[in-house]
């Protein structure tokens, strides 16, 4: 996100204002020199091992802390792990809202505390600037369980593409043992029925033939036959695979975007995905369904509140969803309002290029601060993190909580407790896994939790039929390592912001139609290079040789 980058960079300068921090314990060269505090450390933890301080111990934790389910020093979450690992926190507090730009500043000040969750690989090279955070990937030896797992799961090749220019990477990435396919399109299944559709298009071209349909039908009620939400951002995203490129940069969360560079294959090197034909075509897809009036102009523009309650009340047939949101926003909604009617995920389509999705295996995952080398608990403070987010006792803990309180069952057949909810796995229960007892909570677990089975059984009845359709999709490569220095990333970030805006402003004029793509696509070209295209994807291309 935009927002995200530029508070990265002003972090990355704040923190050599305050001067180059060097993690006692560590060497230039990123190998661990001098004694490292053993203090409640276990002297036999390994692959299979429950860690169990020697002693309690606190860990000091950069909590995000979500509105939906607000922190509480009480939770059960907690309580176990204070009586069963002898491990308490003591939480620095930030509210969601303020978590990408309050982040930044407190590591940049150098007193970050010793764990910072919810972090992406593509911020590292930004926080590790300045020296506060640890180059965790020197201390992999004292995390059996991480390097298990990426042994196991065939994860070098994405852990290899992490690596900063030193060698080392900062983030210890959240990951999943198999793709976790969350996203796609949710389509008002009677509706779709009343218009003569009986079967789910295949590709893009299938899915607007459908959307003419649709608005041919003359439904009553319906203005049109889609109405996106979250700016189209989703949308463009799960679609520009299919065609080549990466996209969904229509406001300041740039969802698949990201940084706009894109790796091409037949080239054999990095190329600007703002800047391609692919892109024209993607956005020429979608202009023309906004120019026929398959798609509803406020799609780009409408908050969420707004397209939900289209698609609810029957304004739309189809919108932008995932698993989760698909029985909280559309169908508990629709029941309320006692209309009838059904809602349904559908298969991604395929596009011109192929049957490709984007859906990596790394998922956001957490930094260690480089002063908590210091710390006398500092080797127990490994393996607890290698626990928690590795291991496959720490990670259904995180997950499902506590056996005959929040779920029952044992092995692959877990079912949430009678009385417990999340994200609509059990509509019926009256209590929630996160807001009410502190499990599966981003903050102490990689997203979704990284062994399949775990998150599987968890699924609603959407997310487990989505995972079956999905399965067969190709998944596109992630892209080689382009690491950079401090003064080269630095460089990069600044020409990253000044593109993704230009970027931003014309994919919504050109879908909208402000724009003509045929006629102002040169000309958007031109601004794109007036603003460093090509010294951009010259740093990456050099960087990753």
């Amino acid at each position: 996100m935009i927002e995200l980058k530029r508070a990265a960079v002003l972090a990355a300068a704040l923190a050599l204002s305050l001067g180059t921090l060097t993690a006692c314990g560590s060497d230039d060269s990123g190998g661990t020199t001098g004694e490292m505090g053993e203090t409640g450390a276990m002297a036999d933890y390994a692959v299979g091992t429950t860690f169990k301080a020697t002693e309690p111990l606190t860990f000091s934790l950069m909590y995000r802390d979500h509105p939906n389910y607000p922190y509480k020093a009480d939770w059960l979450f907690l309580e176990k792990l204070a009586s069963d690992q002898n491990v308490s926190f003591e939480i620095t507090n930030v509210p969601l809202s303020d978590w990408n730009t309050q982040k930044p500043i407190l590591i940049a000040s150098g007193d970050a505390p010793d764990i910072i969750p919810v972090t992406y690989t593509s911020e590292q090279a930004q926080y590790a600037a300045g020296g506060a955070i640890l180059p965790i990937s020197d201390y992999l030896e004292y995390m059996p369980n991480y390097k298990d797992k990426v042994e196991k799961w065939g994860l070098q090749t994405a852990i290899d593409s992490i690596v900063q220019s030193d060698g080392k990477y900062y983030v210890l990435p959240g990951l999943h043992e198999e793709p976790r396919f969350q996203y796609s399109i949710a389509i008002r299944d009677d509706l779709w029925k009343a218009a003569g559709i009986t079967e789910d298009p295949k590709t893009w071209d299938e899915f607007k033939a459908d959307l003419v349909k649709i608005k041919n039908a003359n439904l009553p009620g319906v203005k049109y036959p889609m109405s996106d939400r979250w700016k189209m951002g989703s949308l463009l995203s799960q679609a520009a695979p299919s065609f080549g490129t990466k996209s969904g940069a229509t406001s300041t969360n740039t969802w698949g975007f990201d940084n706009g560079i894109y790796y091409d294959t037949a080239k054999g090197e990095f190329v600007y995905a703002g800047a391609q034909e692919e892109q024209k075509e993607l956005l020429k897809f979608f202009a023309s369904l906004v120019k026929e009036g398959l798609m509803d102009p406020d799609s780009l523009s409408q908050d969420d509140d707004q397209a939900k309650a289209k698609i609810t009340t029957g304004q739309s047939t189809a919108i932008a969803t995932n698993d989760q949101v698909i029985v909280t926003d559309y169908r508990q909604p629709m029941e309320e309002l006692g209309e009838g009617g059904s809602v349904r995920m559908i298969r991604l389509p395929a596009g011109p290029k192929g049957d490709i999705v984007n859906v990596s295996r790394l998922e956001s995952g957490l930094m260690v601060s480089a002063k908590a080398a210091e710390k006398p608990y500092f080797k127990a403070l490994l393996q607890f993190i290698d626990w928690l987010y590795y291991s496959d006792e720490g990670l259904k803990f995180a997950k499902w909580g506590v056996e005959g309180v929040t779920y029952t069952g044992t092995g692959d057949d877990l079912k949430l407790a009678s009385d417990v909810d999340y994200n609509g796995a059990n509509p019926s229960g009256t209590k929630q896994l996160n807001k009410d007892f502190g499990f599966s909570n981003g903050v102490w677990m990689p997203a979704n939790g990284s062994v399949f089975a775990l998150e599987k059984a968890m699924l609603n009845d959407d997310g487990k039929a989505f995972v079956e359709v999905m399965k067969d999709k190709t998944l596109q490569e992630p892209d080689p390592a382009a690491p950079m220095d401090e003064e080269t990333q630095a460089t990069a970030s600044t020409y990253q912001t000044q593109l993704t805006d230009i970027v931003i402003q014309n994919t919504v004029e050109f879908i909208s139609g402000a724009k003509d793509i045929d006629k102002d696509w040169d000309a958007y070209i031109s601004a794109l290079k007036a603003a460093g295209l090509d010294e951009y994807v010259k740093l990456y291309n050099d960087a990753k040789k």
